[in-house]
């Protein structure tokens, strides 16, 4: 009963636009957007983003893209081919980690979300990669 209720809030979140902030440290790197979840099926929703950032003074822009799929008790997160990079229960959501080994590399990614926002913090740590990312997802009312 609690995998249906986590999943429905889900999907309501995963809808519409959004704007975000995403922060990088140790970096002190600031990069701000605007996203959109697109509903595909009734199981895939598509995300994208795009933002810009500053860097050394020069001005650089971004693009983003990934699915979310929706089983009966977990989500997949996946890349842009729809390779599966994370697949997370539904009522472990907001209480654990969730750990994504690509190569050498390992990307930890925390989820916290409310009615209208959705923050996603990424620890990752490899031979040549030490670094979070923390991004803050707010719903646009329209």
């Amino acid at each position: 009963m609690k995998n249906k209720l986590i999943k429905k809030e889900l999907q309501e979140l995963f809808s519409g636009n959004f704007s975000f902030t995403r922060t990088i440290l140790p970096l002190g790197l600031e990069m701000n957007g605007l996203a959109f979840f697109k509903k595909l099926s009734e199981t895939c929703i598509a995300y994208e983003e795009t933002g810009s950032y500053q860097l050394e003074k020069k001005s650089y822009s971004f693009f983003q893209k990934r699915y979310f799929e929706f089983g009966d008790h977990e989500l997949h997160v996946l890349d842009i081919f729809k390779n599966t990079l994370h697949v997370i229960n539904f009522v472990e959501i907001q209480e654990k980690s969730h750990l994504h080994e690509c190569k050498y590399d390992f990307y930890d990614l925390d989820i916290k979300y409310s009615k209208d926002s959705l923050i996603m913090i990424y620890s990752v740590k490899g031979p040549r990669k030490n670094y979070i990312s923390r991004t803050y997802l707010k719903k646009e009312i329209i």
